[in-house]
């Protein structure tokens, strides 16, 4: 499975924390992050019902579903999503506070 899609979805999730002083206590919980993917724009048509035929690697970029993979990786790695969620954050933090 790519995860491109999955690092998109933090990206989207950081930069809306950024508002609120990067609660880091967010990035405690995989959960608020599966919370905010229900709530960001662009999310799934299908009213978040799509099973892995809806994000399989053989489907043309456009067909998948990115949002209820993103999903599913929250589901099957918590860890993966946490753990680029603080590597997203560290590497953001560097670029709007340190480098101005």
């Amino acid at each position: 499975m790519c995860y491109n899609g999955v690092y998109n979805d933090i990206k989207k999730f950081l930069k809306s924390q950024r508002n609120n002083q990067y609660n880091l206590g967010s990035l405690a919980d995989v959960s608020v992050f599966m919370k905010a993917l229900y709530e960001m724009p662009r999310g799934c048509k299908l009213g978040y019902k799509c099973t892995v035929d809806a994000y399989k690697s053989s489907l043309v970029q456009y067909e998948k579903c990115t949002r209820c993979r993103s999903i599913a990786v929250c589901r099957s790695s918590p860890n993966l999503v946490l753990t680029s969620e603080c590597n997203k954050l560290t590497l953001m933090h560097f670029i709007y506070f340190d480098c101005e």
